[in-house]
């Protein structure tokens, strides 16, 4: 099972797939490491028994999240996830990465996110990687 989490400030939309299909989709307030600690993320963590019910079962995890652009604040995450969801391997990028890779593929270009922040970057996903 993969989960995938689009995060900014203000609210997640959580995904949970298998073997390509969609099984899952649900929304919690958002995750930002620049804001909040690894307690606060923990406590939502243990608070969603669709997360509970289904934390065994998940091998691996994108997180794509606002405040995820530093090595420590990336860490910050891996770690709360890599304690929660003993079997998966996880992957934190900055929400640019999930804009980027959603609307350019292998393709060159500009993408940018407008919510309760906003940002925008060039892309070159050789250059990315």
């Amino acid at each position: 099972m993969i989960l995938v989490i689009f995060t900014g400030s203000r609210y997640a939309d959580w995904r949970l797939a298998e073997k390509g299909k969609l099984l899952h989709g649900f929304r919690t307030v958002g995750i930002n490491p620049y804001i909040q600690d690894e307690n606060f993320i923990n406590q939502l963590l243990n608070k969603s028994t669709d997360l509970l019910y289904n934390a065994e079962k998940i091998k691996k995890i994108f997180f794509f999240g606002a405040g995820a652009s530093s090595k420590e604040r990336q860490d910050k995450i891996a770690n709360v996830f890599s304690n929660f969801f003993k079997n998966a391997k996880v992957k934190v990028s900055h929400d640019l990465d999930a804009s980027a890779l959603s609307t350019l593929g292998d393709d060159k270009g500009i993408v940018g996110i407008i919510g309760s922040g906003s940002n925008a970057a060039y892309y070159n996903r050789e250059e990315n990687r």
